[in-house]
């Protein structure tokens, strides 16, 4: 009986070291399925970020052609207002210009006619002077003559006189 304990026992304890080589056999497939697992679980969120990623990159592109487009349109809008405005102002500036232009020689024909009016004014003034002063002796001369007529008339009144009473 004793021997038949015996065996049991080492029966059991092979059953024991088959069972505890099982269980380690066991641990090392649970451990490897943890593994895979996580393995799994972090493929699995790679490719949901993955897609993730790529929702979100198609959305973001898909706002920065809108933002690009209205960028455009925006800048557009400005760079044809921009051109009218400078159309505008340029055509305003080349007629201011041509209005100068015509301004300066408006001037420089009036300059032109002020000058020939201050040399003939300074003319007739000199001619006006010249003038005033040969009347001026032409008066003395005058007035000279009349003197010595007027000194000569008793003279003459006197040799009248006497004339008619001869």
């Amino acid at each position: 009986m004793c021997q038949s304990v015996e065996s049991d026992i080492h029966g059991l304890r092979k059953v024991i070291d088959g069972t505890n080589v099982i269980r380690l056999q066991l641990e090392t497939e649970i451990h490897a399925f943890k593994e895979e697992l996580l393995f799994m679980k972090k493929n699995h969120e790679e490719e949901d970020l993955t897609k993730i990623t790529a929702e979100i990159r198609a959305q973001y592109d898909k706002l920065a052609w809108k933002n690009r487009e209205e960028l455009d349109k925006y800048w557009t809008q400005l760079i044809d207002k921009s051109t009218i405005v400078v159309t505008t102002q340029s055509n305003e500036v080349e007629t201011a210009e041509m209005m100068l232009t015509e301004l300066r020689g408006t001037v420089q024909s009036l300059e032109i006619d002020l000058d020939s009016m201050r040399n003939t004014k300074i003319s007739l003034e000199n001619s006006l002077r010249e003038k005033e002063a040969r009347y001026a002796l032409q008066m003395e001369q005058l007035k000279g003559i009349l003197l010595h007529l007027e000194s000569e008339l008793p003279q003459t009144r006197a040799e009248g006189q006497r004339l008619a009473q001869e």
